[in-house]
């Protein structure tokens, strides 16, 4: 029986403390391939390279690094790298959350949909940390053993899927232990965030986007928000189908 194999990438960078972490604890139950981006990428979303040659450096052994997206990360393996299909995509551990409207925007969470788009069991995890709390090595610690045992579930039970895809969120508690795990659904937020004027030159502006006001939030107690907010990781199933079924009747008086 052939090993469980496991391509693993990021949107933090080859260098993130979250990945090592992560594939050391992958590296219990799989053969692991790391593809990762070789710097930052967050809020790339689902972009790909396209307009120039994409650069693959070979790190050390099953690991490679990208000057491209987390999504250009998972299509090189699966398209040229590897010999055959892998039986799971894992994206993370970000530091940071995606909840809500940040899948839109998120590279983790783009990295597995990539891999979902392929037909592979796909899961992302992101550290759900306020932004008074630093993150630890333990708190990627926690968020891999979480991982783990919700990708033994879906090997065990035979969760295996083509039409949806995982974003895990683990909350970073300094007092307190995880309550446990909830399958969530997206909550939605607000962002009141600021466009900064830093200096005039000629008729253009640069600006910063200021981050400092938090996002004003809405979702019910079944919503991924809700569930970190009270000490829950929260696991919430994504589609790859994006067409509004439910809308299709009433733009068919539309002419043309």
């Amino acid at each position: 029986m052939s090993k469980l194999t496991i391509v693993l990438t990021n949107d933090d960078g080859i260098m993130a403390p979250g990945l090592e972490i992560l594939e050391r604890r992958l590296q219990t139950i799989a053969e692991v391939t790391v593809i990762a981006p070789v710097e930052q990428m967050s809020a790339v979303s689902h972009s790909l390279t396209l307009t120039k040659p994409l650069r693959v450096d070979f790190v050390s052994a099953n690991k490679y690094a990208v000057y491209g997206t987390p999504a250009d990360c998972i299509a090189f393996a699966v398209r040229e790298l590897l010999p055959d299909i892998p039986a799971l995509v894992v994206s993370g551990i970000n530091n940071g959350p995606n909840l809500g409207e940040d899948v839109i925007y998120s590279g983790t969470v783009a990295g597995a949909r990539e891999g979902a788009l392929y037909g592979i069991t796909s899961l992302a995890i992101s550290l759900a940390n306020e932004k008074r709390i630093t993150i630890l090595p333990e708190d990627y610690d926690k968020a891999s053993n979480i991982a783990l045992n919700v990708i033994k579930s879906i090997l065990k039970n035979n969760f295996l899927y083509k039409d949806v895809f995982l974003n895990l969120n683990v909350p970073v508690l300094k007092d307190r232990e995880i309550k446990g795990l909830k399958v969530t659904h997206l909550a939605s937020r607000k962002y009141l965030g600021k466009f900064i004027p830093d200096k005039e030159e000629g008729i253009s502006k640069y600006y910063w986007v200021s981050g400092d006001e938090p996002p004003v939030w809405e979702g019910s107690e079944h919503s991924d928000y809700y569930a970190i907010k009270n000490g829950f990781a929260s696991l919430t199933p994504l589609g790859l189908e994006a067409t509004a079924y439910n809308r299709m009747k009433e733009f068919e008086i539309l002419e043309y």
